[in-house]
């Protein structure tokens, strides 16, 4: 899920900057949009990073005088500005030729979604045949395709709204649980276990391969024991952790009030629950990476769940109600 909203995000950014521009007349207009949307995010980054200096040098204050100091900033308030543009070209979206592209734009998410994992040995951990193999592929390619193109586009194109919400809902947890029946009988009780953590657990692949990459580019490389280290505990904070509203977890989204899911008091919580999860994580890998690369580590976790609270505002603003 999280995956998903952040490649919308991209895909509907990507949108108005090709698409758009054959539409004249409205090509300034997006331009203004997306360039205010740009600088509010800049914006939002700086006074984040400012809040971040204030924050610790308050926390050192609070410290010596013996009170106990939140770690917690409120870096999902630190984005209001950013949604305003976003919530505004929502209305954009309702062309058809944007509605056509936006679709375009799934249909190659969906794709590389369900390649990521094939790419990752799914096939080969599940020790499928070739036959077997492309069975699953077109099965979860069927049910990325559920959220993408019978929640995600539509919202954003504005074919769901509050009116017709409850009944898209229903339909759709009925397609994913129908979806979920089929891969059940084709891999097995057992089979259906293994490939459910297996795609639960990608997030922490891509992250985990994300900063071994970032790593190496600052000179502070990884081996290939230290990966797979920092992978496992990565893997398994997340699964022992319990977040009071799992925004990055499908099964624990109500379909029926999507609106809900994101609202401010759950965003909120959810980056709370984050910045706890990624100290456990920088916390453990003390003992896997050296001073420099732990270091990194936590820069990278605070600016991944930054950009991921920012995208999440965003593209949710995007799905506006009206």
């Amino acid at each position: 899920m999280k995956n998903s909203i952040i490649v919308l995000s991209v895909a509907v950014t990507f949108l108005c900057g090709a698409l758009l521009v054959q539409k004249n007349r409205e090509v300034a207009q997006i331009r203004a949009h997306l360039a205010a949307a740009d600088e509010a995010r800049a914006a939002s980054m700086a006074r984040a990073e400012r809040e971040e200096k204030q924050t610790k040098y308050l926390q050192k204050r609070l410290r010596a005088s013996g009170e106990n100091p939140s770690a917690s900033r409120p870096l999902a308030q630190a984005d209001s500005a950013a949604v305003s543009k976003p919530r505004a070209m929502s209305q954009m979206f309702r062309d058809a030729m944007m509605k056509e592209g936006l679709r375009s734009e799934a249909k190659v998410a969906i794709v590389k979604t369900v390649q990521k994992l094939f790419d990752a040995g799914l096939a080969a951990r599940l020790q499928l045949n070739p036959e077997q193999s492309a069975s699953l592929r077109q099965l979860l390619t069927e049910r990325a395709s559920i959220l993408w193109e019978k929640m995600l586009v539509p919202m954003t194109t504005g074919e769901i709204d509050e009116a017709n919400m409850a009944s898209a809902g229903q339909a759709i947890k009925q397609s994913i649980d129908d979806n979920a029946a089929q891969i059940r009988a084709l891999l097995g009780d057992d089979g259906y276990s293994a490939y459910q953590w297996f795609d639960k657990t990608q997030s922490e692949r891509d992250e985990a391969n994300g900063f071994a990459a970032a790593a190496s580019a600052a000179g502070h490389n990884l081996t290939a024991g230290q990966q797979s280290q920092l992978l496992d505990l990565m893997t398994m904070e997340r699964a022992g952790f319990n977040f009071q509203y799992d925004l990055g977890d499908p099964a624990k989204l109500d379909f029926e009030h999507w609106f809900d899911n994101f609202s401010d008091e759950k965003i909120n919580a959810y980056q709370q629950d984050m910045e706890h999860l990624n100290g456990r994580i920088v916390q453990g890998a003390q003992g896997v990476l050296t001073p420099d690369q732990s270091a990194q580590l936590t820069d990278f976790l605070n600016q991944n769940l930054f950009e991921s609270l920012v995208t999440v505002r965003n593209t949710a603003a995007m799905m506006t109600k009206n």
